[in-house]
């Protein structure tokens, strides 16, 4: 069985690298019976299945017309809230009007949580994402991240990691805006500092411009990410909730776990399942615990990885996805 996916971004998009690349690297590494790769035209003729990776512009509309015509089945996965609309506008909703259409096109729909599956109004399958681990994150954290924290820091590091996102619907770096307040207040009692890794430096000297505290902006880079995560103490991820963000997936906190570090965060529904291990709001304390106390930053990540490790492996996650596959084999 052949099996293509047709992403919408590159392998800078995170949706692409984690529920399109990273699969289909693993699902072909265990030799299912099942092969995948990126939609290839000249390969159309071998496809059994072809996955449309939040893509829906009118040219996938067109492809996965032609698709059904030559009897390939249809996969759309989805794992973020595209149906909201968060301006009126004649643009959104010929946004929302081709997801839909598409949707309706699909044999069938793959999503990051039910919250999306019941927004698809679809029957569904929930697939997570998969948990992007490289040489340069275990180099990182076995070798570079001891000899980063052998010398006695004067400042608590924190870190936010992610896409700059947008203000409409609002997501992304801008959520920062909301806690640098209170972090203004944290640094009247422990001197911080934080650490931006995004891809954009204008957004980061407007949204952290009010900070009295030390900032530093990063460019995101597949191959420093993890070295620079090494520097840092504790991840901060604030979350506007919103119909966008509340069905957000938790890879960010699981990634920080897996680096290291304790996460402080807004709650949704996905990070519920990481609650024994990450702290959720009330910032300046919880920050502040983590300061505090080293042994508590220790239990929460070594008790967080071993429950990613057990949930969230790469074998776990690509039985999922084949599992699904196998269910339109030819």
């Amino acid at each position: 069985m052949k099996v293509a996916f047709k992403p919408f971004g590159g392998k800078k998009t995170a949706s692409t690298r984690l529920r399109v690349i990273l699969p289909i690297k693993y699902i072909n590494k265990r030799s299912q019976g099942i092969t995948c790769e990126l939609f290839e035209w000249k390969n159309i003729e071998e496809y059994s299945l072809v996955i449309f990776q939040k893509a829906y512009s009118a040219e996938d509309l067109a492809l996965a017309s032609l698709l059904k015509r030559r009897n390939v089945k249809i996969g759309f996965d989805l794992c973020d809230n595209h149906f909201f609309i968060p301006t009126q506008s004649r643009e959104s909703e010929e946004r929302v009007d081709r997801l839909r259409r598409i949707i309706a096109l699909a044999d069938a729909i793959t999503v990051s949580n039910k919250g999306l599956g019941e927004l698809s109004q679809r029957q569904y399958t929930v697939i997570d994402d998969m948990v992007e681990i490289s040489i340069h994150t275990i180099f990182a954290q076995k070798v570079f991240g001891p000899l980063c924290h052998f010398k006695k820091r004067k400042r608590l590091r924190l870190v936010w990691f992610g896409t700059v996102g947008s203000e409409a619907p609002r997501f992304g770096m801008i959520d920062l805006e909301k806690i640098v307040p209170e972090l203004n207040g944290l640094n009247d009692r422990v001197k911080i500092e934080l650490a931006i890794i995004s891809n954009s430096r204008d957004k980061y000297l407007q949204y952290l411009s009010s900070a009295n505290f030390p900032t530093t902006y990063y460019e995101w880079n597949s191959i420093t990410f993890s070295y620079i995560m090494q520097l840092q103490d504790v991840t901060v991820i604030p979350i506007d909730l919103n119909p966008f963000t509340v069905f957000k997936t938790n890879n960010r906190p699981v990634l920080s776990l897996l680096l290291g570090l304790p996460v402080v965060a807004d709650k949704i529904s996905s990070y519920e399942v990481l609650s024994e291990f990450i702290r959720f709001g009330n910032w300046k304390e919880n920050i502040y615990a983590y300061w505090r106390d080293a042994a508590l930053r220790r239990s929460d990540v070594a008790r967080g990885r071993n429950f990613i490790i057990a949930n969230y492996n790469f074998d776990t996650i690509s039985n999922q996805w084949i599992n699904f596959m196998k269910k339109y084999e030819k």
